[in-house]
């Protein structure tokens, strides 16, 4: 390849990395929304449990509550990918 047609090509990937991490960062600053609006003591429990069912169906090596819930907020973070609007809570209702 001539210096010139690799220019193009790094210019064009570079191009490219940006709008993957414009969509990377986009998608961070919304999941960081959706956790400032669920309890506290949802999202500690959520990955909790999360991690016991994760550590019975991978047997995992690593004992104790941390890791438990480190492998929960994994699993959890995928669920809400593949299903969003998964974990949130139905809206209020007034009668």
């Amino acid at each position: 390849m001539a210096r010139k047609d690799l220019v193009e090509e790094i210019r064009k990937l570079d191009e490219r990395l940006g709008v993957e991490r414009s969509l990377l960062k986009l998608d961070g600053r919304d999941y960081v929304a959706s956790l400032k609006n669920r309890s506290p003591y949802w999202l500690i429990g959520g990955g909790f449990v999360m991690g016991l069912v994760a550590g019975q169906m991978g047997h995992m090596a690593r004992a104790g509550l941390f890791s438990l819930g480190m492998e929960g907020a994994r699993v959890w973070r995928l669920a809400q990918l593949w299903m969003p609007g998964a974990g949130e809570a139905p809206p209020d209702v007034d009668a």
